[in-house]
């Protein structure tokens, strides 16, 4: 901040100036000394906008962009090659300079930050003499209106052959010591009305002449300016001012703190994406974090799609880490490398659990605020970086959290984090090297030809096409736009319509410097002057007419990125070759058996829409189960889809009532307004079976960050889908004209071995993208509406849970038969069950295709949460196994929704008394064995044997092995949980189990783990359950908004992070993310 004795400085300066402006001013330049009264012709010049001008003096040209705004502004200029932007932010007194330097054949960024003195010189470009365009357009040095600049109007005249307004200007700078005369070429809107911007002349040209005070000599310059944008919004402002992302500029001066009032208890959802050189993969992470249970939960799906479980239980200092494929669990003590613990004070051997603000990293670094930007379609973020040794002392650690408080022009309460990038430096600041999927622009085809015309034939300057050729004739040297040219002479003569056309062409003289590399040796197009005659067929006189077109921002070397040609999201071109093709074709295919969380959003939504999709599509299986959200209220629905028994439980997860319809379709709805209702019929006809031959490959493009890489397909239908009236909710009879539908999938790893017969395998669904477009025919012609729904996916998984389409609270809720059984086993060998030679999920899987075999015809849908755990009670080789059997098939209701009606059940199915007792004899007769191979080094074979006679119902089990599950001895504690939507404290009741009992010595670990996970995973479900049972009111004062993921991207030492679904202050786990 400027300090009481620098604003007294810079006031008494200022004073002077104003005192001793018109004694310095140059009577040469200026004859009639400066003008300070505003002509009433001159326009207004917004105190806001950006331009891009090309500035112009006798040694070269370079490109400048200026961005105006209160009390800041930036430049950026490009000359030779190279670019370097200034941020000027006199609010805080700094001007940062970005400049990009090449180490070893590579550039990367650099910030260099100065403070900005009383007596600074501010009002030039850097390093350069030249003025900046705000300066000469009526700001002063500091970006205010500068109240002593004036104008006075010259006359009309052509600029390039519009009509423009000449003023002139003239002024003395002080932290120059230059007197500057300018002569204005302002628009005429009232001559050329649509040429105006915003019904305000803008500037097209502007002359420069200065002479030093200090040096008697006389500079010379012109900008001639391609595009000014006055009036900028405020996100156009904040988006320019802002330091671009992953820049750290050290000592800057931070002006909004970091987010530090955190929740203790949280829920969030990630994707971490690693590139490590040319070696690619994708991680999925799942967080519970509760300080006051001291309890953390990850669950992480790994780049080949395995699910693995780690709980951190800081009450007994240990950490469990489950794996999904196996059912295996490994324990250690909690140590220092964990992200969530930290030492305990003067006891470094013993560990606590460390506040959130460790969690998220933002505990051990100063952040800096560096602006905001846009995050995501429709969603703006503030954004922090910060910077800190390594404790190695080898580099750096850079960190920048992007935090989002804007969603579709609503504010968001509190802000929600989104993204965080993490990377490591060396000690000289360099960055790990990137390593980018790399595709060419100009492609040779088979017959010869490029699919991108030559530069030449292009702009029409030569042709060798023997039908019309083109050839070029010097002319010798002029000037174009101030530069000196060479100029070539082209005629081009269309017979069929009688024109004729003469073009002078100018390229830059090869001496003269420009904004391009110089060491790049190539001719550099300015633009041409036509003239051009037209000789009607009536015979009447012939039409002339005149043309200026001009090139400007010349790149001759195109940077050659995998994405650099990607059309816009959603775009499809009819009739473009090559010929449409599937997807298939390209190895894009779902698996027969995922589960997917997919999060929604729309050009119509106030916030996103999470979904949990499940999907077994075996064919004696097929089944799909949606979990979504119904309201803003956290009431959730359940949908489960038997696509054999062409049937759909619809289950309200809050009230726990279940309603059963007939077929599996879905009606109509409102794409934009109902994304999740929609989504469930697209899964049909876009996930299950894609349409075929009618995909244009579009190359690919950055997704998600900036690291990962997306293949993009899209395709187009007509018609669809039906428009619904908003007054009825019912189809209103037409269709949208046009549907735009984009696929973008990536790898979730690049090492893989691709199949022969599939070379690219794209295993991982990034989006689903669609836009919606409706003619509307009008008095002026016609117009387009347009609706967009993105369907982004996470966690992609073929680890499918066993439960995933569990039914049985709507046999439960509707009093339609079940059994609950159970039976003893015994092992041929000891005790493996509490063992890690054994595949607990293979085993899971046998059990339950015995038990589906041994009950036959029934299915397998109808056996549902299959427990196969040690019976302590009984020595070491006996386990127990429970599950429950449910009845035949319902049908649906006689009246859709009406759940008081008794479901008529089928009498062709079997019974569940007739399937428990073909199980009763198969397991009497000693005929109920199952045989899994152990993981230990010989590979051996273990029998699971059915006890005789000990199938049981599971009371009169439980009844019979009473330590099991007791009841007695218990204590009761509360549990209060806080959701984040509101501020009701609800209270639930558990017990807790105080029985001690003495264990073998190899089954006491897997005694205490299986005891451990069954308690976290009852306690966790009972507080769920209590959380849908209770209804929450909703807080009117706070808006929930499940965000996109934590996508963490890792560059070998760089990781970028957006969360998704962050829940503060209610840690129970979220229905949608949890049940994976």
């Amino acid at each position: 901040m400027i300090t009481w004795k620098n604003s007294s400085l810079i006031l008494t300066w200022w004073i002077i100036s104003i005192l001793l402006g018109h004694a310095k001013i140059d009577l040469q330049l200026c004859p009639q000394r400066a003008i300070t009264v505003r002509d009433p012709k001159w326009p207004n010049i917004s105190p806001s906008f950006e331009l891009f001008a090309e500035l112009t003096d006798n040694s070269g040209t370079a490109e400048i962009i200026q961005t105006l705004t209160n009390q800041r502004d930036l430049v950026i200029q490009t000359a030779n090659g190279e670019t370097i932007s200034e941020y000027w932010y006199f609010d805080t007194n700094e001007q940062f300079e970005i400049l990009h330097l090449i180490t070893d054949g590579q550039t990367s960024p650099a910030c260099l930050r100065q403070v900005i003195g009383p007596l600074a010189t501010t009002s030039t470009i850097r390093l350069t003499p030249f003025i900046k365009p705000s300066v000469l357009l009526g700001y002063n040095a500091r970006d205010e209106i500068n109240l002593n600049f004036g104008t006075k109007f010259i006359r009309a005249s052509q600029l390039s052959f519009m009509p423009v307004n000449i003023f002139e200007s003239c002024f003395y700078l002080n932290d120059l010591r230059i007197t500057v005369a300018v002569t204005y070429h302002m628009t005429d809107i009232e001559k050329f009305p649509s040429f105006g911007y915003m019904n305000d002349s803008v500037p097209l040209r502007i002359e420069v002449r200065t002479k030093s005070t200090l040096a008697d000599n006389e500079e010379t310059y012109f900008y001639n300016i391609f595009r000014f944008l006055s009036n900028l919004t405020a996100e156009q402002q904040q988006q320019a001012l802002s330091i671009p992302a992953g820049i750290f500029c050290l000592n800057q001066t931070n002006t909004k703190p970091a987010p530090s009032n955190l929740s203790d208890k949280i829920s969030m959802n990630g994707e971490i994406q690693i590139l490590s050189g040319e070696e690619f993969a994708i991680e999925s992470v799942d967080t519970i974090y509760d300080r006051p249970f001291q309890f953390a939960q990850f669950k992480v799906w790994s780049n080949n799609s395995a699910q693995t479980i780690e709980l951190h239980d800081f009450a007994t200092g240990l950490i469990y880490r489950y794996f999904t494929s196996t059912q295996q669990c490994n324990v250690w003590r909690i140590n220092s490398s964990m992200s969530d613990a930290l030492p305990i004070p003067n006891q470094s051997h013993f560990f606590q659990m460390a506040q959130p603000l460790h969690l998220f990293l933002l505990d051990d670094m100063n952040f800096q605020y560096t602006g905001s930007r846009e995050c995501h379609r429709q969603m703006r973020c503030h954004v922090w970086i910060g910077e800190k040794p390594l404790s190695s002392g080898t580099g750096f650690e850079r960190r920048e959290w992007y935090w989002a408080y804007e969603f579709n022009n609503r504010t968001i309460e509190p802000w929600i984090p989104v993204r965080l990038v993490r990377m490591h430096l060396n000690a000289q600041q360099k960055p790990v090297i990137l390593t980018e999927m790399n595709g060419g622009s100009a492609v040779q085809l088979t017959n010869g030809t490029y699919h991108i015309r030559l530069l030449s034939e292009f702009i029409q300057f030569s042709s060798s096409n023997t039908q019309q050729p083109i050839v070029p004739k010097y002319i010798g040297s002029g000037f174009f736009r101030d530069m000196p040219v060479d100029q070539w002479e082209v005629c081009i003569v269309d017979k069929q319509i009688k024109r004729t056309e003469r073009r002078v062409w100018s390229f830059v003289k090869p001496d003269f410097q420009t904004s391009a590399d110089s060491k790049v040796n190539i001719s550099i197009p300015l633009g041409y002057v036509m003239n051009a005659s037209i000789v009607p067929n009536d015979g009447s006189m012939n039409l002339e007419f005149n043309e200026i077109i001009s090139i400007v921002s010349f790149k001759p070397k195109i940077v050659d990125t995998s994405d650099f040609f990607a059309l816009p999201q959603g775009t499809f071109c009819p009739n473009m070759m090559p010929n449409l093709v599937s997807l298939s074709d390209s190895g894009i295919e779902w698996p027969l058996r995922y589960t997917v969380r997919v999060v929604t959003t729309t050009s119509r939504g106030v916030r996103t829409n999470p979904l949990r999709l499940r999907v077994d599509n075996n064919a004696d299986t097929r089944r799909a189960r949606f979990d979504y959200m119904i309201d803003d209220e956290n009431n959730y629905e359940t949908l489960i889809i038997d696509y054999r028994e062409q049937i759909k439980y619809v289950i309200d997860q809050t009230r726990g009532v279940c309603k059963i319809l007939q077929g599996v379709s879905w009606p109509d709805v409102n794409p934009e307004l109902n994304p999740i209702e929609f989504f469930l019929k697209l899964k049909e006809t876009m996930l299950d079976q894609p349409p075929t031959n009618t995909w244009q490959y579009k190359g690919t493009r950055l997704c998600r960050g900036s690291t990962m890489h997306c293949v993009i397909y899209t395709m187009s239908l007509d018609n669809y889908p039906p428009m619904i009236s908003p007054e009825t909710g019912m189809p209103s009879a037409q269709n949208w004209d046009e549907t735009h539908i984009e696929y973008a999938w990536s790898k979730r790893d690049l090492i893989l071995t691709p199949q022969i017969d599939k070379p690219k395998i794209l295993d991982y669904p990034v989006s689903l993208f669609l836009r919606t477009y409706q003619r509307i025919a009008t008095s002026t012609g016609t117009e387009y509406r347009s609706e967009e729904i993105e369907y982004e996916f996470f966690e992609m998984s073929t680890d499918l849970p066993n439960d995933g389409f569990d039914i049985s609270v709507c046999y439960r809720s509707r009093n339609w038969p079940y059994l609950h059984l159970a039976f003893m086993v015994k092992l041929s060998k000891g005790n493996l069950a509490d063992s890690n030679h054994l595949n607990r999920k293979e085993l899971y899987d046998r059990f339950l295709l015995m038990l589906q075999t041994t009950m036959a015809p029934i299915s397998s849908t109808r056996i549902h949460q299959l427990e196969i755990d040690h019976d302590i009670t009984l020595t070491a080789d006996t386990l127990y196994v429970m599950f429950l059997l449910l009845g035949p098939t319902p049908a649906a209701d006689p009246i859709s929704g009406n759940i008081s009606l008794t479901t008529p059940i089928p009498t062709d199915q079997l019974s569940v008394e007739a399937a428990r007792e073909q199980l009763r004899s198969t397991i009497n007769n000693g005929n109920f064995n199952i045989n899994v191979q152990l993981l230990d080094s010989d590979r051996s074979n273990v029998t699971f044997m059915a006890v005789p006679d000990s199938l049981q119902n599971a009371k009169e089990f439980l009844a019979a092995h009473p330590l099991i599950f007791n009841g007695e001895n218990t204590t009761v504690s509360e549990i209060n949980m806080i959701n984040m939507t509101n501020t009701i404290v609800h209270t639930v009741v558990v017990s807790e189990e105080k029985t001690e009992w003495k264990w073998s010595s190899r089954a006491q670990v897997g005694g205490i783990v299986g005891g451990l996970l069954i308690g976290l995973v009852v306690g966790i479900v009972a507080i769920l359950i209590a959380n849908l049972v209770m209804k929450k009111p909703s807080s009117p004062s706070q808006t929930t908004l499940p965000m996109l993921p934590i996508t963490s991207t890792g560059h070998g030492n760089k990781q970028e992070i957006l969360i998704s679904n962050p829940t503060f202050g209610a840690t129970q786990p979220n229905l949608i993310s949890s049940n994976a």
